[in-house]
């Protein structure tokens, strides 16, 4: 019976083969060559993906900061058309302000150069009693200064006397409810002769027209010319009535004053020969007169 051993001096090839000894093969040293280049690579691999990643969000951050930087540049556009509106507006007022200035500028020169025999004289005397006295003297001639002689004007200019005297009636028949309230006025109180720093107001200057009677008659100044372009703020009125319209009489005062401060441009503007301004508040004033009640 055969054993399993193998036979002695068999030459059989699965018996040599069993003894001869194993030697690693070129394809076995490339694929452990491979298999160590694999780790760098895959680490590369891992590292390229994470640059692509952040890559991504640069991108992201770009387009991000593209769409912000296009709002700005349409923030920029918008608001260099509202400065160039702006601008041109500024541009318009100051030609508005130009055109009043000179006109204004004599006026005041004017009144500075010939004072009012309506104010104190050097003794500190005022030539009327009382101040509906000094109302009604608005229709007086005068001997002297800027306005000596101008019932003259009645004849010599543009003047009407109808208009002028049936604004002076009405004046009259209000100034019966005035108050003989006694205060400083400065009466010449309109943006030249106040100084300011910012919204506060740091000097009044030139009283040379100062009369002493109801306060209100300055605020009625500034009512009466906040309605002239150039010389006061729109509104200026709505926001008088706002600050004084709660003291006693408010409208009836105001329109009292308003008459007689339109009676002294009437005559002023036409012996200056400004028909231009004549006609602005000659129109002013037949609206006044066309909203008296009737009686």
């Amino acid at each position: 019976m055969m054993s399993g051993r193998p036979i002695a001096g068999s030459t059989h090839p699965m018996h040599q083969d069993a003894r001869r000894p194993i030697h690693n093969s070129p394809l076995t040293a490339r694929r452990s060559s491979l298999i160590a280049h694999r780790s760098p690579l895959t680490a590369h691999s891992s590292q390229l993906t994470a640059h692509c990643s952040q890559l991504t969000a640069h991108n992201s951050l770009l387009t991000t900061h593209s769409s912000l930087l296009t709002a700005h540049c349409s923030l920029l556009i918008t608001h260099r058309s509202l400065l160039t509106t702006h601008h041109s507006q500024l541009t318009t007022h100051c030609s508005l302000l130009t055109a009043h200035r000179s006109p204004l500028i004599a006026h005041h020169s004017l009144l500075t150069a010939h004072s009012s025999p309506l104010t104190w004289d050097s003794s500190g005397n005022a030539p009327h009693p009382t101040w509906r006295a000094h109302l009604a003297a608005i229709n007086a001639d005068a001997s002297s200064g800027y306005m000596a002689n101008w019932h003259a004007l009645f004849h010599e200019s543009f003047l009407e006397r109808d208009l002028f005297a049936a604004v002076y009636r009405r004046m009259l028949r209000l100034a019966q409810q005035m108050p003989e309230e006694r205060g400083l006025i400065h009466n010449d109180l309109w943006w030249f002769n106040i100084i300011a720093e910012r919204e506060r107001i740091t000097g009044v200057i030139d009283w040379a027209n100062a009369l002493y009677g109801d306060p209100l008659y300055d605020i009625a100044r500034i009512s009466w010319g906040s309605a002239c372009p150039g010389i006061w703020y729109d509104d200026g009125a709505a926001l008088l009535r706002a600050r004084f319209g709660a003291l006693p009489a408010y409208d009836l005062r105001l329109a009292c004053y308003a008459c007689h401060i339109g009676l002294d441009d009437l005559r002023y503007f036409a012996k200056a020969g400004l028909r231009a301004e004549y006609d602005f508040f000659r129109a002013r004033l037949l609206a006044l007169l066309a909203d008296e009640p009737p009686g």
